[in-house]
């Protein structure tokens, strides 16, 4: 049964134009005209836990495709004001796998996160109750799964690399922050979108931050960002990008937020053949 939207058809009571053309009155399935006909049994409630369940499962099942996938930590989003009002997720990297709160952001594609970094924050203080969390910092020499990305790579297309120090990047930012350092290959923690997930682990080439500047260092300090945009090249570094080309997702991903300020990231599914690019729709 569709849950979605409905046209409810009286006999002998459609209405239509002068060219004869059928008008419909199109309803969603949690409206009152809905639910006096088809009763509310085995609803979920909008916007809760089994409502974006049952969306994601529907919409996999409609494509086709392989099971969505979400991070280890589950797909939940956070929204925090004294961070700038980013929204953050958890993410798991490396062997042995150390958890990240990164920032959410749909205007740049990198992944990145902050290393053996001078010029980076080490913690926040909540000035409302001035409770003080700690970053964590990535570490190479401490993740067994940590790999190197040389300038002899296919993946670095800067003009000038110093081979002895890796490829290094900088990313600037419409606010005027910026990162930069070395691209690096490490695993991140992945599970299937389901009732009973499956955990696995996918390379990814992300950002091995040296260097902050701006905001990040200041008012919106975070532990991270993960860059959900699309990428700009043959060769995309972006999360998404890496995982559609192993095969593990599609080349696209929901994320969706509540009143509440908290929200859900899914990645996956096979999209359809007319798409050809990541579009973001806001509904």
């Amino acid at each position: 049964m569709y849950w979605f939207l409905f046209f409810l058809v009286a006999a002998m009571g459609v209405s239509s134009s002068p060219n004869n053309n059928g008008v419909f009155d199109i309803y969603d399935r949690y409206s009152s005209e809905v639910v006096e006909v088809l009763g509310k049994d085995g609803l979920p409630t909008k916007g809760g836990a089994d409502y974006f369940s049952y969306l994601a499962a529907r919409d996999s099942r409609r494509r086709q495709s392989s099971p969505a996938i979400t991070f280890s930590s589950g797909d939940a989003t956070f929204q925090m004001q004294t961070f700038a009002d980013y929204h953050f997720v958890k993410v798991y990297v490396g062997t042995p796998p150390m958890p990240f709160m990164v920032a959410l952001d749909t205007g740049s594609s990198l992944f990145w996160l902050p290393c053996n970094c001078n010029v980076c924050s080490r913690h926040v203080t909540f000035p409302s109750t001035h409770q003080t969390i700690n970053f964590n910092f990535y570490h190479p020499i401490n993740s067994s799964t940590y790999t190197s990305i040389g300038c002899d790579s296919g993946i670095c297309r800067r003009q000038h690399c110093p081979s002895t120090k890796g490829c290094p990047y900088e990313v600037p930012y419409l606010d005027g922050s910026s990162t930069t350092g070395v691209l690096i290959s490490d695993v991140i923690h992945l599970a299937t979108y389901a009732k009973q997930p499956k955990h696995f682990r996918a390379n990814v080439t992300f950002g091995c931050a040296s260097k902050v500047k701006g905001l990040f260092v200041r008012s919106s300090a975070v532990n991270g960002l993960l860059g959900l945009g699309p990428g700009n090249g043959p060769e995309d570094m972006d999360v998404l990008s890496i995982l559609a080309s192993q095969g593990i997702i599609g080349n696209s991903f929901s994320l969706c937020f509540s009143p509440n300020g908290k929200g859900r990231l899914i990645f996956g599914d096979k999209g359809t053949r007319s798409i050809s690019d990541r579009i973001l729709i806001i509904n």
